[in-house]
């Protein structure tokens, strides 16, 4: 499959096709290497689950994009990148990629705890990973970071449901801040219901479209009942003489 080169400071959602294959191979390459000189049985449970992403039997990286969508070659480039920004001995504490959005994470899921419009099994969720003093725990940043790649997923389809763009943690999508809330939420909704299923980020994305078009279905109707309503309220009625 051809490649392309990418700079060395290019954010891989960025990144063409042709980019992402030959990322994934250098980053392969390093994978490997780290990989073959690892102690597994000592490794730190976050290393051992980040190898179990990469690697087939936590042995032989997969290379492979040949049958690979955009987006899944996105999820293995940022599943590769991580695993080789871990530390072995200390886990994501010392990994690059905690040090960049350690502070990204933590708000994320305080927003989502102190927002009394999140739905209840999606704040339910989010609250697992309080610890007993109240703070926000590094045990989430895991789901955290495969939420984030649900959302890079939805916006390469972004143009199909007029949003503007989709943040990191945050939603900006029209101007309607009742519909960015909703959104968000609809969001958070979907990949709540769907942990553990092992569903692609393609199912997700449909399962979202579904939502979608079901809730501004819903809004549209409302629309009419209230239109309707405006418009008998303003009849005037005649009385015989």
């Amino acid at each position: 499959m051809a490649r392309k080169p990418y700079a060395s400071d290019q954010s891989i959602h960025s990144m063409t096709t042709r980019q992402l294959r030959q990322y994934i191979a250098d980053q392969a390459d390093e994978a490997q290497k780290r990989l073959s000189t690892s102690d597994l049985d000592h490794a730190t449970r976050a290393y051992r689950t980040a190898a179990a992403e990469i690697s087939l039997d936590g042995k032989k990286v997969m290379r492979s994009t040949s049958y690979m969508t955009k987006a899944e070659m996105r999820e293995r480039a940022y599943a590769l990148r991580d695993f080789n920004s871990l530390d072995d001995s200390s886990g994501y504490s010392k990994s690059i990629d905690w040090k960049e959005n350690r502070d990204r994470y933590k708000t994320f899921v305080r927003n989502r705890l102190d927002d009394p419009k999140t739905p209840p099994d999606v704040k339910k969720y989010w609250s697992q990973f309080l610890t007993p003093k109240g703070n926000i725990s590094k045990r989430g940043y895991q789901a955290y970071k495969q939420y984030i790649e649900f959302l890079k997923s939805v916006n390469e389809v972004q143009s199909e449901y007029g949003y503007r763009e989709i943040q990191r943690y945050g939603i900006q999508a029209a101007a309607d801040p009742r519909r960015r809330t909703d959104i968000s939420n609809i969001f958070n909704q979907i990949f709540v219901e769907n942990q553990g299923k092992h569903l692609t980020q393609g199912d997700l994305i449909d399962k979202m479209h579904l939502a979608i078009k079901e809730y501004d279905q819903r809004a549209n109707t409302i629309k009419a009942k209230q239109g309707r309503k405006m418009k008998e309220h303003g009849k005037v009625r005649r009385t015989g003489r």
